[in-house]
């Protein structure tokens, strides 16, 4: 980026010495930089960092810090703030006189980060919390601040109460206090973490970067289920109903587990049954058994695991037990064959219902067709007045896949896709795209894109039954970023500005011929030529700083401003550092030349005991003689002044600062 910054003509004048100040320097917030004057022998040295002249004004010291010795001819100066500055150093030597010397600094906002590495998490209840949350500490060229930095000082908001972390660069993350973590298990608990401000090793401040300086917390609450339905007592072979509530958690999406210690009581498939309700066939030997149940609700989360004592008594002389087969969970996409129904004889007659969904509701093993979750009674009659019962529930799994709402992405930029609202047993993941690009995870729930298009999701579950989706992935179009120029041109003469070389689009699309001027400058016009470039001329008679604003647009009309600031010095001024007013018709006169532009301008001049020995207005213009000849024109006094060190201030007239400085007699 090119810039070019204009100041407020400062002139220092040599007396005795001869030391030569450095050039004005430009730095970032942050910086630490070194200053020097030429070193003589003898000389005391004194340095102050000033805000402004006439009268000085020194700078706050929280805004700088001296980091060497302020008593030599060199200095090392660390710029904490940003903002305008004068370092001003004074040399005393040792017939005790005295030489000021001042380099202008501009330090400019400094641009670390520090951001979370993400936005929002989400953890289930737990008593022993260890969470840590990623912080990114990046420098001013946006890469990550440099090890010599650290450790970092972090204030932080969370929820209202403010803590202070030292980061390390080995582990750049903060820990939440366990306080907010341990809250409560009955209900969801929200933390909200905002950075405030962050501190490097140096002292030097870094600032939260906007957008990513908040992060959000939900702890959810341990789920917790009751049984609502239980058979504790149980004829042999007979069949017992199970039914739990979700007393608390997220229901939507929870997976059951049922279990029984000691296993043999059960023929049922436990390991198949994942929803709140069980029926299990007790057909195992007579005694006392546990059933244990447990649920991962929608959030992930798991209760505790609750107990139901179950006692199966042996039975004699039952007529007939009828099964009609275990409680089974299939895909959506595969019919089911009825093949565990006994008894099964040709003299007994067999009648299912509800019959939809089945081949024939007539026969002992029928086909069910898939459609939705089914709970079938099958009657078995062995004759006219006996006839027996059971039932069976058929769950269907459901299976679809969700690959998330369309959204917008920026231009040379990366976003993850989401399929994690799909529905599945066990399902696995395929990402596929015609016009957009993968950068990796296309068999994962959320692949990870760099370019606009259209993504296709195809989920498969644990039966080998699919489901698809597809997401719209729209191109984000930014506008251009617009940058502040500096300039500088003499007097009535016209300079060329370049406005684009240091703009920028993210789409690469700057349109030079979009360019237009939205506030003219006040002390002189503006061309535009076309290419990017436009061409300011200033009035006649004008010195000082100009200012006009420009728009500059991409292809797709996106647009934005910047600010053109030029300053138009005198083409040839300069003020002497002494004159020799000994009639040798040589330098014998205090001539500042180029004062004839400025008709307006006074000046006043002054002795080191601060008595005014000339005044002037029109200086070099109407005032006789033209130029000071060293002689007082106060009091009625016009004799020669002695040689030594006067101090003059001189005022153009242009609305500009006053000129302050001295200037040596050498008789």
């Amino acid at each position: 980026m090119r810039t070019k910054a204009f100041f407020i003509l400062i002139i220092t004048l040599l007396a005795a010495l001869c030391g030569a100040a450095q050039e004005d320097y430009v730095v970032f917030e942050g910086a630490e930089q070194n200053y020097f004057v030429e070193n003589h022998s003898g000389s005391d040295y004194s340095w102050r960092v000033l805000t402004s002249f006439n009268p000085d004004t020194e700078a706050e010291s929280n805004d700088y810090a001296i980091t060497s010795s302020a008593n030599s001819n060199e200095i090392r100066v660390r710029w904490k703030s940003a903002g305008l500055y004068y370092l001003d150093v004074i040399e005393t030597d040792l017939t005790g006189c005295t030489n000021r010397k001042v380099v202008m600094v501009t330090v400019l906002p400094a641009a670390r980060s520090v951001a979370f590495a993400n936005r929002f998490s989400a953890i289930c209840f737990t008593p022993d919390p260890d969470e840590s949350r990623l912080l990114q500490l990046l420098d001013n060229e946006g890469a990550e601040l440099d090890p010599s930095k650290f450790p970092v000082e972090i204030k932080v908001d969370i929820n209202g109460s403010e803590f202070n972390f030292q980061v390390n660069n080995d582990d750049r993350g903060i820990t939440v206090p366990d306080s907010f973590m341990l809250k409560a298990p009955e209900h969801d608990v929200q933390i909200e973490i905002t950075l405030l401000e962050a501190t490097d090793a140096n002292g030097q401040k870094i600032k939260p970067l906007g957008g990513n300086d908040v992060h959000r917390i939900t702890v959810y609450a341990q789920p917790e289920i009751e049984y609502t339905s239980a058979d504790a007592t149980i004829k042999d072979g007979g069949e017992g109903f199970y039914e739990t509530a979700l007393t608390r958690g997220n229901p939507d999406g929870a997976v059951y587990s049922w279990k029984l210690e000691p296993s043999v009581g059960t023929s049922t498939n436990l390991q198949a049954l994942t929803g709140p309700t069980a029926t299990i066939l007790w057909d195992g030997p007579e005694g006392t058994y546990t059933l244990y149940t447990t649920v991962t609700d929608g959030n992930g989360c798991a209760a505790d695991t609750i107990s139901q004592i179950v006692e199966i008594e042996k039975t004699h002389g039952q007529p007939l037990a009828v099964y009609a087969g275990p409680d089974t969970l299939i895909g959506n996409c595969q019919p089911y064959l009825f093949n565990a129904v006994y008894p099964t004889e040709n003299s007994y007659t067999y009648q299912w219902e509800p019959a939809a969904g089945l081949s024939d509701p007539s026969i002992p093993n029928p086909v069910f067709t898939p459609s939705e979750t089914t709970t079938y009674i099958l009657t078995v009659t062995t004759s006219p007045d006996s006839t027996y019962s059971d039932t069976v529930t058929i769950n269907v799994a459901n299976l679809v896949a969700e690959a998330g709402d369309d959204f917008m992405i920026e231009y040379e930029s990366t976003a993850i896709l989401s399929g994690t609202g799909s529905v599945g047993e066990q399902i696995q993941f395929v990402w596929t795209t015609a016009n957009g690009t993968f950068v990796g995870g296309q068999n994962t729930a959320t692949p990870e894109i760099s370019s606009a298009g259209t993504y296709h999701l195809q989920v498969t579950d644990i039966f080998g039954c699919t489901a698809t989706d597809s997401v719209l992935v729209s191109r984000f179009i930014s506008a251009p970023i617009a940058r502040d120029d500096y300039d500088t041109t003499e007097y009535r003469t016209a300079v060329t500005i370049d406005l684009l070389v240091n703009d920028e689009d993210p789409q690469q699309e700057l349109d030079p011929l979009s360019l237009q001027i939205l506030q003219d400058p006040a002390n002189g016009f503006v061309d535009i030529n076309g290419d990017g470039t436009v061409t300011y001329t200033p009035n006649d008679g004008f010195l000082g700083g100009d200012v006009f604003q420009y728009r500059i647009c991409n292809t797709y009309e996106k647009c934005n401003n910047a600010n053109v600031f030029v300053y138009v010095t005198a083409a040839d001024f300069f003020i002497p550092e002494a004159f020799t007013p000994n009639a040798d018709n040589v330098n014998d006169y205090f001539e500042i030349i180029g004062i004839e532009l400025f008709e307006q301008n006074s000046i006043t001049i002054i002795n080191r005991w601060g008595k005014t020995v000339y005044k002037a207005r029109g200086y070099g213009i109407s005032t006789s003689p033209q130029f000071w000849n060293g002689k007082s024109n106060q009091g009625g006094d016009d004799s020669d002044l002695p040689s030594g060190s006067y101090f003059y201030v001189l005022d153009l007239g242009n609305g500009e600062q006053p000129i302050a400085g001295s200037v040596y007699i050498d008789r």
